[in-house]
């Protein structure tokens, strides 16, 4: 039932950042559920709410996203839009699009300052 939930939240972040940004498609990724791991997080000295990478063996996008995220409400928008410009900024550079590089650098600012960041 979460995963239900937290995938139309993703997807409705990813519809707002496509809609803010001009965006008619977007990278294809796969969504990993995880669950906050205290214990780890107490001997690493922290753990984190998602993260994005690109898998080079694979070819894909993954977001690894906490179950619980949508219940932060704007916090957990924030750290989704953070992702996806993660996820946008390994595409635009995985097909080596360098004037991509100037197009991610005014997007990050437009989000933070859009987030009241």
């Amino acid at each position: 039932m979460e995963e239900n939930i937290i995938y139309q939240y993703v997807r409705e972040c990813e519809e707002e950042y496509k809609e803010f940004f001009g965006l008619k498609h977007f990278p294809k990724y796969e969504i990993i559920y995880k669950e906050i791991d205290y214990e780890k997080a107490e001997q690493q000295g922290y753990d984190s709410f998602a993260t994005a990478f690109y898998d080079v063996p694979t070819g894909k996008h993954i977001l690894e996203i906490w179950s619980k995220l949508y219940t932060l409400e704007l916090a957990g928008k924030a750290v989704v839009f953070h992702e996806l410009t993660h996820i946008y900024d390994d595409d635009v550079l995985v097909q080596n699009d360098k004037r991509g590089i100037w197009v991610i650098m005014l997007m990050k600012s437009i989000m933070l300052h859009r987030l009241n960041f």
